[in-house]
């Protein structure tokens, strides 16, 4: 990505989510980071997080909404400076995407073993994890399926 197009989506980060902390070092770690990043792709991923995200996303939420919007959120990951290494998840969370169980408190997906040991389960919820891991540890819901949830959520 050009400089012009880096500053572009910057600028689009920072009006969307205002932050205080717009400091130089911010910027250009921020401008190192998303320099390798397709700029259509790009603007796909803070479409994206636009509409999910409270808060300014950090960068592993960033890159997984980059990876989402490129149709591709299970396979080739793009790792910044332009390296790319596949992730096969089928292992700890099942074959078919469509089938994982997301936890509704943070919206990670649930590993197989811990839905077959310690599931919790919420009447009118779902389910959700022991302990719910960090952040960008765990593949996240898709968008759809959050609002499938607060859909539901609204008509009770």
């Amino acid at each position: 990505m050009i400089e012009d197009r880096v500053n572009e989506v910057l600028t689009r980060i920072g009006a969307v989510w205002p932050s205080k902390d717009t400091s130089d070092d911010t910027y250009a770690e921020w401008a190192r980071f998303i320099r390798p990043f397709e700029v259509k792709t790009a603007q796909r991923a803070v479409d994206s997080l636009a509409s999910t995200c409270k808060w300014r996303p950090s960068m592993a939420e960033f890159r997984e909404a980059y990876n989402v919007a490129l149709g591709n959120p299970s396979g080739q990951r793009m790792l910044g400076d332009g390296v790319q290494q596949t992730i096969d998840y089928s292992d700890s969370f099942g074959s078919a995407q469509d089938d994982w169980v997301y936890c509704f408190a943070c919206w990670g997906a649930i590993t197989l073993e811990e839905r077959a040991t310690t599931p919790h389960y919420t009447e009118g919820h779902g389910m959700r994890h022991a302990n719910c891991p960090r952040r960008g540890t765990v593949p996240t819901a898709p968008s759809h399926i959050r609002l499938q949830y607060e859909e539901k959520k609204r008509a009770r």
